[in-house]
């Protein structure tokens, strides 16, 4: 019953979100629990046959995932720490 929105860093996905109008939904390039899929071919290894579309900008940089936040209560939660530090997230909050 709940759903994450994510605003990318990456200038590509931005690029379609924008000529598309309007926000795109995916899963993750990653099979939960499992590390990020960084390179095109991890991300055909992983979900396979699964895929319809697979954009290829190249690699990803590494870096820490996205931090997630539960919203939906008066006060937020932590779901899970990443690039964004929580007291950062806290800055907002108020």
């Amino acid at each position: 019953g709940k759903v994450a929105v994510r605003v990318p860093g990456d200038a590509v996905a931005q690029a379609l979100a924008q000529r598309a109008g309007h926000a795109i939904t995916s899963t993750s390039a990653n099979i939960s629990g499992l590390p990020p899929a960084a390179t095109p071919e991890r991300v055909v290894a992983s979900f396979g046959d699964g895929l319809d579309v697979l954009i290829d900008s190249g690699p990803t940089p590494a870096g820490l995932p996205s931090t997630i936040i539960d919203a939906t209560g008066g006060v937020p939660v932590l779901v899970r720490a990443g690039a964004i530090p929580w007291e950062r997230v806290l800055e907002f909050s108020k």
